[in-house]
């Protein structure tokens, strides 16, 4: 899958995409030779609860981003996101955000709660 046969990237970039292909997917195979056929999936379980859930997490971001915003700033202050200085704000919305719908993704694992399609 190269980036430039899908025109995102165009000359140079396009170029490297596609050199750098096999790359990525040797280290997709080597994951999968890991997590799925080794059954060594300890180390890789902060992406199998949000993998099982990525319906879920997209949705969330996409339907409750400002929600979660809101409710963090109620409950932690105002400047909750102000806290390395007003250029990082968009950085601690976006982690902390992340961290509360990962919580969301990790309980729905845990209840075996699953979004399927």
């Amino acid at each position: 899958m190269a980036f430039g046969s899908y025109g995102y990237l165009s000359g140079r970039e396009a170029y490297l995409g596609s050199v750098l292909d096999p790359v990525f997917d040797g280290v997709v195979a080597g994951l999968y030779w890991i997590i799925d056929m080794r059954q060594y999936r300890r180390w890789a379980f902060p992406l199998i609860d949000v993998g099982m859930n990525s319906i879920a997490i997209y949705r969330m971001g996409m339907l409750l981003k400002s929600w979660a915003i809101g409710s963090l700033k109620r409950h932690l202050g105002d400047g909750i996101f102000e806290i390395g200085g007003p250029m990082y704000v968009p950085m601690f919305q976006a982690t902390l955000t992340g961290l509360v719908f990962r919580v969301v993704c990790f309980w729905m694992y845990k209840q075996k709660l699953f979004v399927r399609i």
